[in-house]
């Protein structure tokens, strides 16, 4: 089996990159709805 270097490097970039998309995402999603909840506290 041959892997490119350079294809192997580029899918795990963008595995690593759609992992900080998610988690981003994720972070936003709760502080939204912390500040939400504490809006209408």
């Amino acid at each position: 089996m041959f892997f490119s270097p350079i294809g192997f490097h580029s899918r795990m970039l963008k595995k690593s990159a759609s992992a900080v998309l998610v988690s981003l995402k994720g972070s936003t999603y709760r502080s939204v709805r912390l500040a939400s909840s504490l809006a209408a506290a």
